[in-house]
């Protein structure tokens, strides 16, 4: 245990460190104007992330140590999954696991970043957790917590629904079942209830929107384009790395482990199925990582698989960062690294054009955060979402400014209204000032 929190502690300060100097991106900001505008649940996620951004208030002034929350509960994995798989191994196997979670962008270095999936992957470890417990030892206290965990994943990401049929199928599967107390199930679904309220009554009060948005985006195409399964599947097999998935694929975990191929495997399998139906967000499967890298723990030569996966993600990361700092700023390599942080420049532009609204949340978000000063999407632009519900986002004023990507269309209430709109600025190679007046 000693060895495991000199690593935890010294692995945590790092990403502190990181997390601090790293900007917020466009999505951050969007969750960080949310936690400035608390409720109980959002139209396009449910509000853990917000909250998380609502505790880190305070540190604001200190560059992006507001994600300080979020990097504890991000860090807290690797401590739950030291529990999980301590049963079985020791700290010099465990370690390897650690290695390939640190490294991996979406475990590891993704918990650094402020988004829904930092808390999911939180709740669906303990969920794994408290699972093993109430089978183990069979105590109410677990079966409550397996429900408290799921209730407060599903106050942060609506992912974790898939927890419960491959726990299922494992239980049938594995005919185990019986080992199972139906009464104190009760408790289970008791603490599902009580934690995951805030979502439900928000959906209620908003005529299930939420969840309306969330199946339509996900499986609301009717006609399929074989680039998104074979997208989804290149861009899986790249972030879990192929030896990971050649390791995990030759794992014969022992019964009381067999749930990780369930947990592991369901969801790359139910959002490869769901890529027919419509695109998959390369993080929409993340919850899988953490229990691929543990069946990795299974397979021969766990140690060498662990040195080169997470050998390749640090040289990915120093590439990565080393491009975005020293390569001039139109260079193709170092492009994808600074994508993120491209509305930045945007943010000078509040202090020239008054009222200024945005085109999309991103754009809004971004400068809203780089200057501390409000400004709202233009209600209808781009996809619906939380600023369309804010009455700030329909302008008043009979002269405004917009800056929009030269490619956006502006909503037709507009020129319905009587405005007349004129370019007033080009910012090349994606963005336009446009002046909207009557």
């Amino acid at each position: 245990m000693r060895q495991f929190l000199q690593v935890w502690i010294l692995s945590l300060l790092l990403k502190i460190g990181l997390a601090a100097l790293l900007p917020l991106s466009p999505d951050e900001a969007y969750y960080w104007m949310w936690s400035h505008h608390m409720q109980l649940s959002y139209f396009d996620h449910p509000p853990f992330v917000a909250w998380l951004f609502y505790l880190g208030h305070w540190l604001e002034p200190y560059g992006q140590l507001l994600r300080l929350p979020t990097v504890l509960f991000g860090h807290l994995i690797f401590l739950v999954w030291y529990y999980i798989l301590k049963p079985r191994f020791s700290w010099d196997t465990y370690k390897h696991w650690y290695a390939l979670a640190f490294f991996s962008p979406l475990v590891g270095f993704g918990s650094m970043v402020g988004t829904p999936d930092v808390p999911l992957l939180l709740f669906w470890s303990l969920a794994i957790y408290f699972f093993q417990q109430c089978l183990n030892h069979q105590k109410a206290r677990d079966y409550f917590l397996l429900g408290a965990s799921l209730g407060l994943g599903f106050c942060s990401k609506y992912h974790i629904v898939l927890f419960v049929p491959f726990i299922l199928a494992y239980l049938f599967f594995e005919k185990r079942l019986r080992e199972v107390s139906l009464k104190k199930i009760l408790l289970t679904i008791t603490g599902g209830l009580v934690c995951s309220l805030p979502v439900i009554l928000w959906n209620i009060q908003n005529d299930f929107a939420s969840f309306r948005f969330q199946i339509d985006h996900g499986l609301g195409k009717t006609n399929w384009a074989p680039d998104w399964t074979l997208g989804y599947v290149a861009a899986e097999v790249m972030l879990l790395f192929p030896l990971v998935i050649y390791a995990a694929l030759r794992a014969k975990p022992p019964r009381d482990f067999k749930f990780l191929q369930y947990l592991g495997w369901g969801p790359l399998l139910f959002f490869f199925l769901s890529s027919f139906r419509g695109t998959v967000e390369l993080n929409w499967p993340n919850t899988a990582f953490p229990v691929i890298f543990a069946l990795v723990l299974f397979s021969p030569n766990a140690k060498k698989i662990a040195l080169w996966t997470s050998g390749f993600w640090l040289v990915f990361y120093v590439f990565g960062f080393s491009s975005a700092i020293f390569l001039p700023k139109n260079n193709p390599v170092a492009k994808p690294f600074r994508d993120q942080f491209r509305f930045r420049p945007l943010a000078n532009l509040q202090q020239e054009y008054q009222p200024l609204y945005a085109g999309t949340y991103q754009i809004a978000s971004t400068i809203w955060y780089e200057n501390k000063m409000p400004i709202y999407k233009l209600r209808g632009m781009s996809r619906h979402d939380f600023y369309d519900s804010l009455s700030q986002s329909l302008p008043q004023e009979d002269s405004f400014y917009l800056v929009q990507e030269n490619w956006s269309e502006i909503p037709d209430w507009v020129e319905k209204a009587g405005y007349k709109t004129s370019v007033v600025k080009e910012i090349e190679p994606f963005f336009l000032v446009v002046k909207v007046s009557r």
